[in-house]
């Protein structure tokens, strides 16, 4: 058996899909979870994995096991689309990891990662983030003073777009993909100006399983890791390159929406730090919009099929 991993967001889009490639390697993973999270993403009963509950166990549980926790990985964050407060956001995103950073360094814990957005980096000329973006920047702030006063291994896991097969039909990607599908006649977009470094689920997977085998000869303190591609680009060539792919004749009317206050226009990842580690993105853009297209195509005929039967 490897070492113990802690994992928060175990029932998210990066989590369901990271925890088994934990298991598969021969980690034991502690799981600390909201009340209500979906069980059914966590997959069948394996002897390596041991769930917590937050509110019934509390946040030092798994650190009172037997079992020392070598590494956290906290991936838990509420993104605030689903109308939580400022008060909600601040506690998920900065409350929550403060106490589980705090515990980790109590136990002696010696390793951290955490997932992190591209979002919290303030634009030039711009005087403020969202309640999300600032609660994510403010965790990273008070982790990265921790870390140099206690020797903490501190990866910060910082997210360039995420995208893959099975993601929220809120999140950018699935639904421009879902919506061109249908062909509707028009679909009103931003000036698609905007630079993204998009960067498949799939190599994000091997980005976070690099580190964590790396991490024991990793200096102490903490380190920013870059998760992209390298290369940034325009919404409109993503946009475009999905009517294509899709096969659609929707208009794209770029221009018709405006662009969100204190947009980043620019975004790319500096992926030296993990390419140091022998960690390189594989998936293209082509191949990995092909593998949301085939999906959501999937899930679309799956509809259909259970409106003509019902």
């Amino acid at each position: 058996m490897k070492a113990t991993v802690l994992l928060t967001g175990a029932t998210g889009y990066l989590g369901c899909r990271l925890l088994p490639r934990l298991l598969e390697s021969g980690y034991r993973v502690f799981i600390l979870k909201r009340p209500g999270s979906r069980m059914d993403k966590l997959g069948p009963p394996n002897a390596a994995l041991h769930i917590f509950d937050i509110e019934t166990d509390g946040v030092s549980a798994p650190f009172n096991q037997p079992e020392k926790i070598d590494t956290v990985i906290h991936l838990a964050t509420c993104y605030g689309k689903s109308g939580e407060s400022a008060t909600e956001i601040l506690k998920s995103n900065f409350d929550f990891p403060v106490n589980l950073l705090e515990t980790a360094i109590k136990y002696g814990t010696d390793n951290f990662i955490n997932a992190d957005t591209f979002f919290n980096v303030l634009p030039q000329g711009a005087c403020c983030l969202d309640n999300y973006s600032l609660s994510k920047g403010l965790f990273h702030a008070w982790a990265v003073q921790r870390a140099r006063e206690c020797g903490l291994r501190f990866m910060n896991m910082r997210l360039e777009h995420l995208y893959g097969p099975g993601d929220s039909p809120q999140k950018f990607v699935n639904w421009l993909v879902k919506t061109l599908l249908t062909s509707p006649s028009e679909l009103e977009l931003t000036s698609g100006e905007q630079e993204r470094d998009f960067v498949h689920i799939d190599d994000v997977i091997t980005a976070f399983t690099t580190v964590l085998t790396c991490i024991p000869d990793l200096p102490r303190g903490p380190q920013e890791m870059g998760v992209g591609r390298g290369e940034s680009t325009s919404i409109r060539h993503f946009a475009e390159l999905a009517r294509t792919l899709c096969a659609s004749k929707t208009h794209l009317a770029f221009g018709a929406r405006p662009l969100r206050d204190h947009e980043i226009m620019t975004s790319r990842a500096d992926p030296v730090a993990l390419a140091r580690l022998g960690w390189q993105a594989k998936i293209g853009l082509k191949k990995g919009l092909q593998q949301v297209i085939d999906s959501e195509r999937r899930h679309l005929n799956s509809l259909e099929e259970n409106q003509c039967s019902s």
